[in-house]
C-alpha cells in the first residue's frame, strides 16, 4: 500500500486521458472505485479535491466548460466542467483502469465525438504553450544582446 492510500498524480493524469474528459464527480467515483480494486483505504473527497486542483495549477490537467468543448451541447451538460490533460501531462495508466470502468459502466456521453474535440483542444493547448515558450527565449535572447 502507498503512503496516504491514494493514486499518483500520473494516473490521475491516465484517468482522464482514458475517459478522454471527465467531470469532478467521474473523476471522484473512479479514483474510489481503483482504491476499491486495490484494497486500500477509500481516500478523503477532500484528498482528491486537493489532488486535482494541484494537478490543474502544475497544468497536469486543465479544466474546460461543455460550451467550449462542443458547441451545441446537451441542456443536462450545460455549465458543466469538465479536466482534460494539460499540457504538461505524462499519463499512467492505472493496471485497474479497464477494469474501473468497466465496473462503473461509464457511457454517459459519447465519447467518440467528445475525445474528438478534445484531442483538437487539447493539441491546440499543447501548440500554444511551445509557442509561447519559443516566444519568451526569444525576447530573453534579444534583451541579454541589447544590454551587453
Amino acid at each position: 500500500m502507498r503512503d496516504g492510500h491514494m493514486i499518483e498524480p500520473e494516473e490521475l493524469e491516465g484517468i482522464v486521458g482514458a475517459l478522454g474528459a471527465a467531470t469532478h464527480e467521474e473523476v471522484i467515483n473512479v479514483v474510489k472505485e481503483l482504491a476499491y480494486e486495490r484494497d486500500e483505504d477509500e481516500p478523503l473527497h477532500e484528498e482528491i479535491e486537493k489532488m486535482c486542483e494541484k494537478a490543474v495549477l502544475e497544468h497536469l490537467l486543465e479544466t474546460i466548460t461543455s460550451e467550449e468543448l462542443i458547441e451545441e451541447c446537451d441542456k443536462s451538460e450545460e455549465d458543466v466542467e469538465f479536466y482534460i490533460l494539460g499540457p504538461n501531462a505524462f499519463p499512467e495508466y492505472p493496471f485497474e483502469l479497464s477494469e474501473v470502468l468497466d465496473t462503473i459502466q461509464h457511457i454517459n456521453r459519447t465519447h467518440s465525438v467528445l475525445s474528438l474535440h478534445l484531442v483538437q483542444f487539447s493539441l491546440g493547448l499543447k501548440h500554444m504553450n511551445m509557442y509561447l515558450r519559443i516566444v519568451c527565449d526569444s525576447l530573453f535572447f534579444y534583451f541579454d544582446q541589447e544590454f551587453l
